[in-house]
């Protein structure tokens, strides 16, 4: 294999395709995850603390709105709006960042911890703190330790919510005695499940229901931000995986931390993360050495992302053909974008830009980030993605998005090199020029199996 087409196989797997950003060796776009990140200033998404003053004056207004206060309930309205707005300023930088990063294996390990810790948003007041939860919870800990990463995520009002941890109170705590309320175990068994251990690894019902009782008093107001309220918390000592955590009242905080931190560093977490990151960045079936190369490495480092990410990219099987793995709608339209060299600054000068190129097509083809199906995330079979309905978006888009965000069409001769390199073979070179229009030529590069393909 030609150090040509090992390169192009890593720039297509590890970030958005070819370009000039396109790491050219591994150590170099190991950097990208602890360099100064120059889109917090480029496209910034909103402060936790602006959200929560929002939510906060919210509270306020509609307590005057019920006292008939007529300007309390346009203010309430107001504060609505200014939340709606926080969470579309959110998901706008969030497609503005992928468009423009210098460093897109940073953008793409935000994207796949963001989606292994999944969560759906709605129209409700959480989303104005989606940008923290991706940026905040996620992007600062993308170089840093998994078990950061979890203390972190579990505190997130995104995740309380969506996982009902805000609805769990300890059977036998003074709240649930007074109140007949119990626990609701989804959070645990999530974090068991799909976060740290794996479906199938050796944990059961008692440990979910052991976990469930550790976690109770989890919380999050506007007010307060997180909190830990020990009048929900389930009286000590449970016990999770063999291991006892017996503290009670207010220090029970710290036995959650302690069980997040066993549970980062598990050897079943280890495998099973390996495997995740294999599946997704590689393919499946997963390569059995290199899942073993990432587990041992997860072990002996703590689980270190920056290490595990330093041996995901320097492993052999992480450039090794074919490109098999299909790009979800997202990464599909942003690689799509970039190569064609439209940034935000073009996106955004068309009229609903981001509406009409982006956000409706990827929704055609099958994705809405953040809105998550499940909790496990998105599908990795690319079955899932190449659907009848799926396809054609793709191909629709392939052919007439080009010409809609470009007053000129690259050559598609030069085209197909420029974003495929050596992965095009000579039936796609051929077919492109033989293209009739530029707009076709660029179209078969986009919605040629090459290009859908990582």
């Amino acid at each position: 294999m030609t150090p040509e087409l090992k390169t192009s196989i890593a720039a297509i797997r590890f970030g958005y395709g070819l370009g000039p950003d396109a790491p050219s060796a591994p150590e170099i776009a190991l950097a990208q995850l602890t360099a100064p990140d120059g889109m917090d200033d480029a496209h910034p998404v909103p402060r936790m603390d602006l959200a929560l003053d929002q939510m906060n004056a919210l509270i306020r207004a509609r307590k005057g709105a019920k006292k008939g206060d007529a300007a309390a309930e346009e203010s309430a309205k107001e504060h609505e709006r200014a939340l709606k707005r926080l969470g579309r300023q959110a998901r706008t930088a969030i497609i503005l960042r992928a468009l423009d990063t210098p460093h897109p294996l940073r953008e793409r390990m935000i994207h796949f911890w963001a989606d292994h810790f999944a969560i759906r948003i709605g129209n409700g007041n959480l989303t104005s703190t989606l940008g923290d939860y991706v940026y905040g919870a996620i992007g600062r800990n993308v170089g840093g330790r998994f078990a950061d990463m979890l203390k972190v995520v579990a505190r997130h009002p995104l995740m309380l919510s969506y996982l009902d941890q805000v609805s769990s109170v300890g059977p036998n705590s003074p709240v649930g005695q007074k109140r007949g309320v119990g626990l609701n175990e989804n959070y645990a068994r999530e974090l068991l499940e799909l976060h740290t251990l794996g479906v199938d690894a050796a944990y059961t019902q008692r440990d979910v229901r052991q976990m469930a009782e550790l976690l109770a008093g989890m919380r999050f107001s506007p007010a307060k931000g997180f909190f830990y309220d020990p009048r929900l918390s389930e009286p000590g000592p449970e016990t999770v995986l063999g291991r006892s955590y017996g503290a009670a009242g207010p220090g029970k905080l710290a036995e959650v931390d302690a069980a997040l931190e066993d549970l980062a560093i598990a050897p079943d977490t280890a495998r099973h993360m390996a495997r995740k990151l294999a599946v997704h960045f590689v393919g499946a079936p997963a390569d059995p050495d290199l899942v073993a190369h990432l587990a041992g490495i997860w072990m002996r480092s703590g689980g270190d992302l920056l290490a595990v990410t330093a041996g995901l990219l320097d492993h052999p099987a992480a450039v090794a053909p074919p490109v098999g793995k299909v790009k979800p709608p997202f990464d599909y339209i942003i690689s799509a974008l970039r190569g064609l060299g439209v940034g935000s600054d073009r996106l955004l000068a068309i009229k609903n830009g981001l509406s009409r190129v982006v956000e409706r097509p990827m929704s055609g083809m099958g994705q809405v980030p953040f809105r998550a199906v499940s909790p496990a995330g998105l599908p990795e079979d690319p079955a899932a993605w190449i659907t009848p309905q799926g396809l054609a978006t793709r191909i629709r888009w392939a052919m007439a998005q080009p010409g809609q965000v470009l007053d000129a069409l690259p050559d598609p001769r030069d085209f197909v090199g420029r974003v495929l390199g050596p992965i095009a073979d000579d039936r796609l070179v051929w077919a492109v020029s033989a293209a009739e229009t530029r707009a076709q030529g660029v179209g078969l590069v986009l919605a040629s199996p090459a290009f859908i393909r990582r």
